[in-house]
């Protein structure tokens, strides 16, 4: 492991349906990630996907109970997406982040947003009842970090239930950077314990699951671009440090 490099632009394959990378980050736009690129979504498994069947209803009837927080512990860290192109608090999702859980997936997390690696970004993958995925941006992360999931030998206990944040990856352990999902499900069996879960939703549920709902095209991609202008930290005055990462490309088990 190592300290964090530089954040910068990076060369990607262009997907042949997009134009370039860099024209659409010029016109202000954010490019998807191509399929050549490495596939960082979470699988589908069917009997997690077909047991997801209740509609979500109001916010206050799905939220559900938020995981203990240690006494001894600073006041967990809140980080609110604010969605671009929506007006106010409706445009918003609110999250508390649980360091107790996956303390260098938090880091990570916290590290790119707060210099400003989300900015102008999208939920690039959006399944109703499923999850919405998003942090794929123009600029690549050089770096990989450790996946904190039991399958991996990290005890990390937060289950999948409505509203979770985790880390997208490939089928690599340790191959997660920047793409992140919210759960929508009431349950995700086939999930748990095989991706890092590091927070959940207090506010804003409806804003996720209105963004699900958009029409979608190939690769569950949102045919109306459901943009993220930018993603705002509260840690209450506490200093989380840089988290410790791999090198790309030896993100090995």
């Amino acid at each position: 492991l190592r300290t964090l490099p530089p954040l910068g632009p990076s060369d990607v394959h262009d997907d042949s349906t997009a134009p370039s990378v860099r024209a659409m980050h010029s016109a202000g736009r954010v490019a998807w990630a191509s399929p050549a690129m490495n596939d960082t979504r979470p699988p589908l498994p069917t009997q997690t996907y077909g047991a997801m069947h209740q509609r979500a209803g109001s916010e206050a009837e799905t939220l559900g109970a938020l995981p203990p927080r240690q006494a001894s512990s600073p006041r967990n860290p809140v980080v609110t997406i604010h969605m671009a192109n929506a007006s106010a608090n409706a445009s918003r999702i609110e999250a508390e982040l649980y360091p107790k859980h996956a303390p260098n997936t938090v880091n990570n997390f916290i590290y790119l947003a707060t210099r400003g690696f989300y900015n102008n970004s999208a939920f690039h993958r959006v399944i109703p009842l499923f999850v919405i995925q998003g942090g794929w941006s123009w600029r690549l992360v050089p770096y990989t970090i450790r996946g904190e999931f039991r399958a991996n030998g990290v005890n990390n206990t937060l289950l999948h239930s409505k509203g979770v944040l985790a880390m997208a990856r490939s089928g690599r352990p340790n191959s997660a950077s920047s793409q992140f999902y919210i759960a929508l499900g009431h349950r995700a069996p086939g999930l748990d314990g095989s991706y890092a879960t590091f927070g959940k939703v207090t506010k804003g549920l409806n804003v996720a699951n209105h963004v699900a709902r958009q029409p979608r095209s190939a690769g569950d991609r949102p045919k109306v671009k459901q943009g993220i202008e930018y993603i705002s930290v509260e840690t209450f005055g506490h200093s989380y440090p840089l988290p410790e990462t791999i090198p790309a490309g030896k993100a090995v088990a």
